[in-house]
C-alpha cells in the first residue's frame, strides 16, 4: 500500500549536495518492523491458543506461523513497490510497518516516495508490482494453511466472527477439501487466515481510486480520466457501506445513512474540504458502527472514512505524453481480474450463538 501523496517537486538527486540534510536512516523502519513482529506473534497466539495464549512461552511461540505468513505477504507487497521504484531511480523509503495490538496485529505497511514520478509507465509499474507480488505469497499461504485447517460442523461454533469469502479463497478451499456439506465449514488455521487477510488487503489496495495501488494503475491507463473513475468508485463504496440500512424500516437508521453519505461525499469531493467536515464524517461513521447499523459492511464505513482523509485525485506525472503500451494495458486487466477474485463484499459477520 502506498497512500502517501507524491510530491510535485523534482526528483531527489543521487548525490547529496554539500550542507544538505542527511537522508533518513532505517532505524525507525527496523523498530516498527520488530514491533509488528511482536504484535503479529501475539495475534497469532490468540488465534491458536485463545485465552491460554499468554499462559506460557510455548503458547506465545504458537503465534509465529501466523506472523511469518502475514509479514511475508506484506513484505512481498511493499518490496514489489520498493524494488520497482529503485529500478527506475525513484527515491523511495523502506517499508514502514504499522503495529497494532489487535486480532491481526498490524494495519499493514506503507512506503513513501520522495519525488514526482516521471511518466505514466513508471507510475503504473510501481503501482502494480506490489499487489501482484503480494497475491502470489497470499496464494501460497492460503494453500499451506488450508492443508492444516480442519473441517467442522457449522453448528459446533459457540459464536464469534464469520469470515466472508472471496472467489479465489472459495476456489482454493474447494480444491483443497472438495465439496463440503451444507452443515460443514472450515476452521481456518492461522496461516490460512493470514492468506485470507492477504487477499483482503490486496483487494483494498487495488480499488481504483485516490493514490491506492489501484489508483496508480488507473491513472497509468486512463490519465486524467482517473478523476472520474476515482469519484465513481468512492461513491459506490460509501453507498455499499450503508446499503443494508435501507432494508430496515427504521427512520433513524435511514437518516444516519443519508447523513453519512452526504458528509462523506462532501468531504471527499471538495478540493478545499474543511477538517470539520471530515471530522463530521468520522463521527457519523463511528456512531453507525457502534449502533450496529452496518453489520457485515462496517469495514467499508471505516474505509470510506479513511479515504475522506486521503486525496481522491492523483497528482500528475511530469510527462503525460508517454503511452502505456499494449503489454502494460494487459497487465492492467490482470490487476482488475485479481481485484474481482480477491474482493470480499462483506468481510466480517458476527455469529450469534
Amino acid at each position: 500500500m502506498n497512500p502517501d501523496p507524491l510530491p510535485y517537486g523534482p526528483t531527489i538527486p543521487s548525490v547529496r549536495p554539500p550542507g544538505s540534510p542527511r537522508r533518513p536512516g532505517v532505524r525507525l523502519n527496523v523498530l516498527l518492523f520488530l514491533a509488528t513482529v511482536a504484535t503479529t506473534i501475539m495475534a497469532g497466539a490468540l488465534q491458536a491458543k485463545g485465552t491460554e495464549a499468554f499462559s506460557s512461552p510455548e503458547n506465545i511461540l504458537a503465534g509465529i506461523p501466523f506472523s511469518a505468513a502475514l509479514l511475508s505477504i506484506l513484505l512481498a507487497h511493499e518490496m514489489g513497490h520498493y524494488f520497482t521504484s529503485r529500478h527506475y531511480g525513484v527515491p523511495v523509503s523502506l517499508p514502514y510497518f504499522i503495529p497494532v495490538p489487535t486480532i491481526i496485529g498490524t494495519m499493514g505497511a506503507v512506503i513513501r516516495m520522495r519525488a514526482a514520478i516521471r511518466d505514466r509507465r513508471i507510475l503504473f509499474d510501481i503501482g502494480i508490482a506490489g499487489p501482484l507480488a503480494g497475491v502470489v505469497f497470499a496464494v501460497a499461504a492460503t494453500l499451506i494453511g488450508l492443508r492444516i485447517s480442519t473441517v467442522i460442523e457449522a453448528g459446533s461454533s459457540a459464536g464469534g466472527i464469520e469470515l466472508g469469502d472471496s472467489l479465489l479463497f472459495m476456489a482454493l478451499t474447494r480444491w483443497t477439501f472438495g465439496p463440503l456439506k451444507e452443515s460443514q465449514t472450515v476452521l481456518l488455521h492461522p496461516v490460512a487466515f493470514a492468506g485470507w487477510l492477504g487477499f483482503f488487503l490486496t483487494s483494498l489496495n487495488l480499488l481504483p481510486m485516490g493514490q491506492l495501488d489501484g489508483g496508480h494503475v488507473a491513472y497509468g491507463i486512463f490519465g486524467s480520466k482517473h478523476r472520474f473513475i476515482s469519484r465513481a468508485v468512492f461513491t459506490s463504496l460509501i453507498i455499499w457501506a450503508v446499503h443494508g440500512v435501507f432494508a430496515s424500516a427504521a427512520p433513524l437508521a435511514w437518516l444516519w445513512a443519508v447523513a453519512f453519505c452526504w458528509a462523506g461525499l462532501r468531504a471527499a469531493f471538495s478540493m478545499h474540504s474543511s477538517l470539520m467536515m471530515k471530522g463530521v464524517t468520522a463521527a457519523l461513521g463511528m456512531a453507525g458502527i457502534l449502533g450496529n447499523l452496518a453489520p457485515g459492511t462496517g469495514v467499508w464505513v471505516v474505509w470510506s472514512i479513511l479515504m475522506c482523509f486521503l486525496r481522491l485525485d492523483h497528482p500528475p506525472t511530469r510527462d503525460l505524453s508517454v503511452p502505456l503500451g499494449a503489454g502494460r494495458k494487459a497487465l492492467g486487466w490482470i490487476a482488475l481480474i485479481v481485484f474481482v477474485l480477491t474482493f470480499i463484499p462483506a468481510p466480517f459477520r458476527e455469529i450469534i450463538p
